[in-house]
């Protein structure tokens, strides 16, 4: 097994994914498809990093496979990637940072450890996206989740999924859009895909556990209360809900680090 840097641009370096939706519709299915050989990824405005971990005779076809999933989405024609042998340690430790921080790198307004384009929610288990096989510790043996943090320039330490008086103080939206995060759901939350009703199903059982009440829960989710009862009689996903819990906690550490970016905003505004 080796490792390879695939990287896919379009002509004329034109916008790949733009708005949030289709840039997450996109690792949803890049992940799908080769989240048994992906390593790390990035997807910014108008280009794609893809790490991959596979034998040297299966490189063409997993190229050729991200080329389409990515093609599938994307609102202008991608070219095929360029492939970079990945020879060292040191390369691949490299390679953890360079995908982590391609926003700053690239000077786009969101922050790196919420950026839904990038794989570090998935390193630290702040998102569970299906075929998802974490599996950069082939390639990178002695990474850890301190790595990850470190890269994108938060304290060692994953923040503790936060407790539910917290959840109750971040407020209902917050937990639609923590839970939207988690599952790698459009954020909007639109139709009964599975990504939507997952997302849907943690928000109420974070909401429940807050205390939150049943008309401001249907409120956020845009439900009927009854629409959202039905959909409570089904459990949320365990992995989910600690997923949402962890990404709120990243978000406020981000918040009392001074970090106050759109996207941050929307997490932290119940605790002004």
């Amino acid at each position: 097994m080796r490792t390879f840097h695939l990287t896919y641009t379009t002509r004329g370096r034109q916008p790949l994914f733009p708005g949030e939706a289709l840039r997450r519709a996109a690792v949803r299915s890049l992940v799908r498809v080769g989240g048994g050989w992906i390593v790390l990824f990035c997807l910014v405005d108008e280009h794609a990093h893809v790490v991959v971990l596979c034998e040297p005779a299966a490189l063409r076809r997993i190229a050729r496979s991200l080329h389409m999933t990515l093609s599938a989405h994307a609102s202008v024609p991608v070219l095929p990637a360029h492939v970079e042998p990945v020879d060292n340690r040191g390369h691949m430790t490299t390679l953890v940072r360079y995908a982590l921080t391609q926003v700053d790198h690239h000077a786009l307004h969101a922050h790196p450890a919420t950026w839904s384009g990038a794989c570090f929610l998935d390193l630290v288990g702040a998102r569970m996206l299906p075929g998802w096989r974490m599996n950069i510790h082939e390639a990178l043996p002695r990474f850890g989740i301190a790595d990850a943090m470190k890269a994108v320039g938060l304290p060692g330490s994953l923040p503790e999924p936060v407790g539910d008086a917290a959840l109750k103080e971040v407020g209902v939206h917050a937990l639609v859009a923590a839970a939207a995060d988690a599952a790698g759901a459009d954020p909007s939350l639109p139709g009964r895909t599975t990504e939507v009703v997952a997302a849907r199903r943690t928000a109420i059982s974070l909401a429940r556990s807050a205390g939150i009440g049943p008309a401001a829960l249907a409120e956020g989710l845009a439900l009927s209360t009854r629409g959202c009862a039905l959909l409570g009689e089904a459990s949320a996903s365990e992995d989910l809900v600690r997923a949402a819990r962890v990404r709120i906690g990243i978000v406020l550490t981000l918040a009392e680090r001074g970090v106050a970016m759109s996207q941050e905003r929307a997490v932290v505004r119940g605790r002004r």
